[in-house]
């Protein structure tokens, strides 16, 4: 399995968490719209899941767009691009696509990996 195999499964199963916590939000609008307090609505253990739920999928989006990013910075490295380059892709600063590819800052050369 290479990187973006395990990419996939993960956006897979992220699609599926997210369907979950789509359901239970819309058993709570349903709840609500009967007229019940939130209080009442979390009241039941059974609709706390969608609290917990909510806090799984951003905890595995994170992961996820984390581990993408690694994957695409170090193979845009490889190809010669600069850190300045990279962050402009992705949307962060080049300090911070120095820790992504966990090296010194040397931000107008394309970086490459040191041995060890």
């Amino acid at each position: 399995m290479n990187d973006l195999d395990e990419v996939v499964e993960a956006a897979e199963a992220l699609h599926r968490e997210t369907a979950q916590l789509a359901s239970g939000a819309r058993r709570w609008r349903r709840l609500r719209a009967r007229g019940l307090s939130m209080s009442e609505i979390v009241g039941d253990e059974r609709n706390r899941s969608v609290l917990t739920g909510a806090a799984r999928v951003a905890r595995a989006a994170a992961g996820l767009l984390s581990r993408l990013r690694t994957i695409v910075v170090e193979a845009l490295s490889r190809e010669g691009w600069t850190r300045r380059q990279l962050a402009g892709l992705i949307g962060v600063t080049h300090q911070r696509i120095s820790k992504i590819a966990r090296l010194p800052d040397h931000s107008d050369r394309p970086l490459t990996r040191q041995p060890g």
